[in-house]
């Protein structure tokens, strides 16, 4: 998909050769991830030899693609780098087909690809030291280097591993999900990283603003195609690892279940045990009483047994017919004739036997006499909701499903402590346990299994896969909620940014399309002017009125111009005091400006700008300051915040405009009440603080009585 993604990006943006080399170098790699994804159906050549040649051919192709961008020449593939591919072959057929040992190819492969990455991360170091770009290069390089300390580490640490025995395991690749996540996020961040690059150097850089955001918007306006891609590449991702999580999440959590299954078992396993074992001990009792002292003895016997409820119950002896020999209970205890002859013909080999009779369990054992035949039977009885109480006793509620269960001759117990209905495999037969394979798995169902000795049960502790999915959902539920957040979050600053980017982009349009054509009809209005028969004073004032409506005009443009970033200062040394003398001269009314001016040093600052700055807020005090009153210009060294600075103070007595509001007197359009008698933009001042911030200083409003002063600071 990445690549892809790249590929179809390159198409649409011009002069994209290292993108281009990338999107190959990852048309590889997606090449052998998928061969290695479907490898259990290829032949294993293909795996353990085509897989791992594909995935090292991406690294000469990256590092010719870097070479060709560095020296803007066409990508020419270099000869070293495949040399080290193809010295990796017979280790791959060696270790993949002849002796397969998945840890020594790992091994190989990590080595290799440290030996490709390391060129790379040093060539990028070299080159970012003279490169105008030279934190996207060094951040690159860091990426690289990272992976090749990565491979390093993995191929040590593989190196000294130990080796399984088993020749499956053995031949296994041991690349985990962790690799492959990590690989993700360094394959994204790098792929990112190499587009911006290209990008930048195409584009460039926009001036600084004073309006971080008003920046991130201007940088994205001529990159929208990159904006999008970025959010579709980071959308992949998110997906491509949410899915590496979730299938380590199902992994570890099914793990976990069989894990704690088998202890679960295992503690029933022994409580099953002991509750046969203590059937067996007194059935064995009252079977050796019975040849040593007789029935009625034995009788007696067992009416002196005393059972909790939660256990056992009626002690019953009977002859080889059948026939109720003695009891411990008033009720009646019988043996059917099937019931007899199904006891008969079995062929178990132990002596003690479990039935099932209505709704009780009868724990059988075969009375012998002196001649080893079988001369009666003996029985106890366990009703059924008393035999599952005593497992809930053991185990109030569980996620797991338990039960006893017997051969097709036998008892098959299902007591499954969720009271929902499980259906149980044959795991026994007259041979036995089937092939271990066979146990772990069945119908959706995982099991883990414990035999009961003196009887053929098993206790079997299990969960569904339904189970363990409800399990998975739950632990990453927050993966994927924070995932979909993360995705509309994305989507919306992307919207917005590219809604933001029209609006600025149609603003532009409209503020161009308006000042053309309000300038044509003022360029023929001017020229009229100059060739018409008009008194003195009206042409004044006619030309006051163009020249006001084009300094409107000019304004509005030059505000566009500030707060997109477009306006960047040139620096260059400067005496302050001819530039204050130059403004004065030129100014309409130059003897209302009176000059007071300290002897300053030279100051570092961009002529233009200053000039435009002190311009607009003597047009400012000349247009709203009371008519024919002098307007103060004093400029003076003074510290401001610690700093040594020149100080341009411009004053004057407030007229028919007032004292306009501090809080809003450098804000975009303002303007008093009393000024709309003028014409005006309300823009002045609020240009006049963009263009000071950009020189690095700053202008302060200080309102005294009914005097009005702006202060420009700039550092010395």
């Amino acid at each position: 998909m990445l690549s892809l993604i790249l590929i179809v990006f390159a198409h649409f943006q011009t002069n994209t050769h290292l993108i281009r080399s990338w999107a190959m170098a990852n048309s590889v790699l997606a090449i052998g991830l998928f061969i290695s994804g479907v490898g259990h159906l290829l032949p294993r050549w293909t795996t353990v030899i085509g897989t791992n040649l594909l995935l090292l051919s991406a690294s000469p192709i990256i590092y010719a693609g870097f070479k060709a961008w560095i020296a803007q020449t066409p990508v020419k593939l270099g000869n070293w780098e495949w040399g080290i591919v193809l010295l990796t072959v017979p280790a791959f057929w060696y270790w993949g087909l002849i002796q397969p040992n998945g840890i020594y190819r790992s091994v190989v492969f990590s080595f290799a690809e440290m030996c490709m990455n390391a060129p790379v991360a040093i060539l990028l170091f070299t080159v970012g030291k003279k490169h105008a770009r030279r934190k996207l290069i060094f951040a690159i390089a860091l990426l690289f280097a990272v992976v090749t300390v990565w491979m390093a580490a993995r191929g040590i640490s593989l190196l000294f591993s130990e080796i399984p025995s088993q020749p499956s395991s053995r031949g296994a690749n041991p690349t985990n999900w962790l690799t492959v996540f990590w690989f993700i996020i360094i394959l994204t961040m790098t792929t990112l990283f190499v587009m911006w690059l290209e990008i930048d150097v195409q584009n460039p850089p926009i001036a600084q603003s004073k309006k971080s955001l008003s920046r991130f918007v201007e940088y994205f306006r001529r990159k929208i195609l990159f904006l999008w891609t970025i959010v579709i590449i980071l959308f992949c991702v998110v997906i491509s690892e949410v899915g590496v999580a979730y299938v380590n999440f199902q992994r570890i959590e099914r793990t976990n279940m069989f894990s704690s299954a088998e202890i679960i078992n295992e503690s029933f396993a022994i409580q099953t045990i002991g509750l046969v074992n203590q059937i067996n001990v007194i059935l064995e009792m009252v079977e050796m009483l019975q040849n040593q002292l007789g029935k009625n003895n034995t009788a007696l016997f067992i009416k002196t047994l005393r059972f909790k409820p939660l256990s056992l119950h009626k002690i019953c002896i009977f002859d080889i017919q059948g026939k109720l020999q003695a009891s411990n209970s008033k009720t009646e205890c019988t043996l059917s004739n099937d019931f007899l002859s199904s006891i008969e013909n079995t062929t178990d080999n132990k002596s003690l036997i479990l039935k099932k009779q209505n709704q009780n369990y009868l724990w059988i054992k075969r009375i012998y006499d002196t001649q080893h035949t079988v001369v009666g039977f003996v029985t106890l009885v366990m009703e059924l909701e008393q035999f599952k109480n005593f497992y809930h006793y053991l185990v109030d509620n569980t996620e797991f499903f338990i039960a006893l269960q017997g051969n097709h001759d036998f008892l098959q117990i299902n007591m499954n402590l969720l009271f929902q209905e499980v259906q149980l495999p044959k795991f026994l037969s007259d041979a036995g346990f089937k092939a271990e394979e066979d146990l772990n798995f069945q119908q959706n169902y995982y099991y883990v299994l414990k035999e009961i000795p003196l009887l053929p049960l098993v206790m079997i502790t299990g969960f569904s896969q339904a189970q363990l999915d409800q399990k998975i959902h739950y632990q990453t539920r927050w993966l994927f909620i924070s995932s979909l957040l993360f995705i509309f979050i994305m989507l919306t600053l992307a919207l917005l940014l590219s809604l933001e980017i029209k609006r600025r982009n149609e603003q532009e349009s409209f503020t161009a399309m308006l000042s053309h054509e309000i300038k044509t009809p003022i360029s023929v209005i001017s020229m009229a002017l100059s060739i018409s028969e008009l008194p003195t004073a009206t042409k004044n004032r006619v030309t006051r009125s163009i020249t006001d409506i084009t300094s409107v005009i000019e304004r509005c443009l030059l505000s566009d111009r500030l707060e997109y970033g477009f306006i960047e200062p040139h620096f260059a040394f400067y005496q302050i005091k001819n530039v204050l003398k130059d403004i004065q001269s030129n100014c309409f009314e130059p003897e209302r400006l009176k000059l007071s001016i300290e002897p300053l040093p030279i100051c570092r600052t961009d002529e233009q700008l200053l000039r435009m700055i002190i311009t607009n807020l003597v047009d400012n005090a000349l247009k709203y300051g009371a008519n024919n009153c002098p307007i103060f210009i004093d400029a003076k060294v003074i510290l401001y915040k610690k700093q040594a600075g020149i100080v341009i103070s411009v004053t004057n007595e407030s007229g028919i405009a007032g004292i306009p509001d501090s809080k809003k007197v450098f804000k975009k359009y303002y303007r008093t009440s009393g000024a709309h008698g003028k014409t005006g933009s309300g823009l002045g001042l609020h240009i006049a603080q963009g263009m000071a911030h950009q020189l690095g200083g700053e202008i302060r409003f200080k309102p005294v009585n009914n005097t009005v002063c702006f202060e420009l600071w700039m550092r010395v």
